[in-house]
């Protein structure tokens, strides 16, 4: 769990090792803990119940009082740097650099495919940019 005044969220790691359940009542309060009963809340004032998946994010604003669904959250941390532009403009051809480095081409081709099948899509093994 974080908070930092305005913002109250929780975090479950991908194996999900420790349980978090929550309610929200009617009251408008969220209840969470790892276990369920913690909180002493009638059945007939929550209006929602759930958990915390692995992978998973819970967020709360404050502020405005909403629930941040976790979807949200991770479109808007992707989208705050260009990421996919960086590889375009940043992903080297191996034989363009080794070849600038005075390999074979047969040596670059050899080393690209077998940098590829161990680095995946961080190279490139189609049309190189060519650099001056």
């Amino acid at each position: 769990m974080f908070t930092d005044g305005r913002y109250i969220g929780s975090v479950l790691d991908r194996n999900g090792l420790r349980p978090s359940r929550f309610y929200v009542s009617e009251s408008n309060f969220m209840y969470m803990a790892s276990e369920v009963g913690v909180a002493n809340v009638a059945p007939d004032e929550v209006i929602q119940k759930g958990r915390l998946k692995p992978g998973r994010l819970l967020l709360v604003d404050t502020k405005q009082g909403v629930f941040v669904k976790d979807e949200i959250i991770k479109e808007q941390i992707a989208t705050l740097r260009p990421v996919a532009n960086w590889i375009d403009q940043e992903v080297l051809c191996l034989p363009a650099v080794s070849l600038g480095l005075g390999c074979s081409s047969d040596w670059a081709d050899g080393f690209t495919r077998v940098m590829a099948a161990v680095a995946g899509p961080t190279v490139s093994l189609g049309p190189c940019r060519q650099f001056h």
